[in-house]
């Protein structure tokens, strides 16, 4: 997986943090995660992500019907890259037949915007 360099100072930080999200969702397909991915825009704080065929769709299936905890790597791994850069990521998560849907809010300090 390609990690998206820090983010600088000069940028916003909500912009960074997405298009950071975005490089990463698109390592991660280029690396055989998924078949597929589409990153919608970033409105405000928000941002969907949509991976088509990703290799932990069974068993987010499988861990949805016992009521478990899923297996969320790529949440995980977007959440790791923004706090290394200052923000938080909140998610919720719709897992259909073929494919996963993360709905993100970013959350970043008052101090910068």
């Amino acid at each position: 997986v390609a990690v998206p360099a820090t983010c600088r100072a000069d940028r916003t930080l909500r912009q960074c943090v997405y298009e950071g999200c975005r490089a990463l969702i698109q390592s991660l397909v280029a690396g055989g995660f998924a078949l597929n991915a589409t990153v919608g825009p970033l409105e405000g704080d928000k941002f969907t992500v949509r991976l088509e065929g990703p290799c932990t769709l069974w068993s987010a299936q499988a861990l949805r019907g016992r009521r478990a905890l899923p297996n969320e790597l790529e949440c995980l791994i977007l959440s790791a890259w923004a706090r290394r850069n200052g923000a938080e990521l909140e998610w919720t998560t719709r897992i259909g037949e073929t494919g996963i849907e993360h709905s993100f809010n970013l959350l970043t300090p008052l101090s910068r915007p």
